[in-house]
């Protein structure tokens, strides 16, 4: 009994050590495809100012009825995040003064983790959140991208009083030649390259948040939908042409 117990024990090791051995040949034969977004030699700071990553997503600067500024990436999300992602930040002000709404880009490299729920990193600075559901946004070509849109509110202070405020977050994810608003789309397209074509595709997600008051959510999102109509083409421009993703 016990000869017949040592024995299934050494063949569950030799069986996880083969299992070990083929991932590290996968991984060592593994291609990483190519990003969706431009990849400028331009370095990104964090708030102290530091140069967090020497390469970075440029935002278009030029949008007709904004103007741009440079936004820094926070040493937080730098801790967290696996050392080969690229970032791109930004924040764009309506020429009036009126409104304003903040840019991101965070691209994977070899490691897929740099992708996450954009759910959790408004939770981490304190936001709450609701369920993200589906929504549109149509592109200066008339074409539609599908997006995910979050509404969120949070209480902050304000001249000494606590006040509330809401926000409209909106993302969605594109790699090279692809685009989609889905998790699972995007988690599919993983398992399908890596499988058929030993290629991790490399995903970035791109988001547009914006404050208002509460009951504002609507007229909030529609003005983000104009400026994502302009800058998206803008900023997808070097990639080969969009499809949905496998």
């Amino acid at each position: 009994m016990k000869v017949r117990a040592h024995f299934l024990t050494a063949a569950a090791l030799l069986m996880i050590a083969a299992a070990a051995l083929s991932l590290t040949t996968l991984r060592a034969r593994q291609k990483l495809g190519l990003p969706g977004l431009p990849i400028s030699s331009v370095p990104i700071h964090d708030e102290n100012g530091a140069v967090a990553r020497a390469e970075s997503i440029q935002f278009p600067r030029s949008i007709p009825g904004f103007t741009f500024s440079n936004a820094p990436v926070l040493t937080t999300e730098l801790s967290y995040l696996p050392p080969d992602t690229t970032f791109g930040r930004g924040r764009y002000t309506a020429v009036d003064g009126s409104w304003s709404a903040s840019a991101s880009a965070v691209l994977m490299g070899t490691d897929r983790t740099s992708i996450h729920r954009p759910e959790y990193c408004l939770q981490g600075i304190g936001w709450e959140v609701g369920q993200p559901y589906p929504a549109q946004v149509t592109l200066a070509d008339g074409t539609s991208l599908d997006v995910q849109r979050l509404d969120t509110h949070a209480t902050e202070e304000q001249e000494g009083h606590r006040v509330e405020v809401a926000g409209v977050y909106v993302y969605w994810f594109i790699a090279d030649g692809r685009r989609t608003a889905s998790h699972w789309e995007r988690q599919y397209s993983i398992i399908h390259d890596l499988l058929l074509e030993n290629t991790l595709p490399r995903w970035a997600y791109v988001s547009f948040f914006t404050t208002c008051r509460p009951g504002d959510e609507d007229e909030a999102f529609r003005r983000l939908g104009i400026l994502i109509a302009q800058s998206e083409p803008l900023l997808s421009r070097s990639t080969t042409a969009v499809r949905a993703a496998r």
